[in-house]
């Protein structure tokens, strides 16, 4: 997924495919799968689901104003979205019925990422504040410990024992979402963005990617 609504699907990650996703301006930010669909969020309020990857349908959030929506994550049972609308409010909005309706649970400051991971919603964003919830509609506000002052995690992933983010040149874990070790510097200058995204392999070589076609690999954390 990326600008203009664009979406690319491929089944071998050799040849790939642009689809209609009936999004026509703002950037589509993340995707994920979620049980028996694709879901996608990104442009001005939109989230579209897919059942194969090749056809589309756009689902109304009824959030107002409309907000550009940042990540999505999956529990198994709820839908979570982040996304930020122009009054610099932020939203998260769940769905329990697999993308048909919304409801908006909170509001707090500045959200840019969610996941779901050890039984665990995990939201970050540009504050210093961590967000948790084990349910996407009840939420915490926390005030994490170990990061470097000021940033704010870039992102967050999960490597299969610990949330990882990062901020700047230097990588982060942690396994609550509260407390966050440093654990690498990435050799990056310290005033230049982090990484956008990270996955790992299974033989435990990590990947982050970046702006600027950035990329970077760690075998272990």
């Amino acid at each position: 997924v990326g600008v203009s609504g664009r979406i690319l699907s491929s089944p071998d990650g050799a040849n790939w495919t642009s689809r209609t996703s009936g999004v026509s301006s703002g950037s589509l930010s993340k995707v994920i799968w979620a049980d028996t669909q694709f879901v996608a969020v990104g442009g001005y309020n939109d989230i579209i689901t897919s059942p194969d990857g090749v056809t589309w349908t756009s689902r109304l959030s009824g959030a107002y104003p409309d907000p550009s929506l940042q990540s999505v994550a999956w529990d198994g049972s709820t839908l979570v979205v982040v996304g930020t609308n122009y009054q610099s409010s932020n939203v998260i909005l769940s769905s329990q019925d697999a993308g048909a309706t919304w409801a908006s649970n909170a509001i707090f400051s500045q959200a840019r990422d969610v996941i779901w991971a050890d039984g665990l919603f995990l939201a970050t964003g540009y504050t210093s504040y961590t967000y948790t919830s084990d349910n996407g509609i009840d939420w915490t506000t926390n005030s994490p410990t170990g990061i470097v002052a000021p940033g704010y995690l870039s992102f967050i992933e999960w490597d299969g024992t610990q949330f990882v983010g990062n901020i700047a040149n230097l990588v982060y874990t942690s396994t609550d979402g509260i407390a966050w070790d440093a654990i690498q510097n990435t050799g990056l200058s310290e005033y230049k963005i982090g990484f956008e995204a990270m996955a790992w392999g299974d033989s435990g070589q990590a990947v982050g990617v970046g702006i600027e076609g950035m990329i970077l690999l760690n075998p272990s954390w």
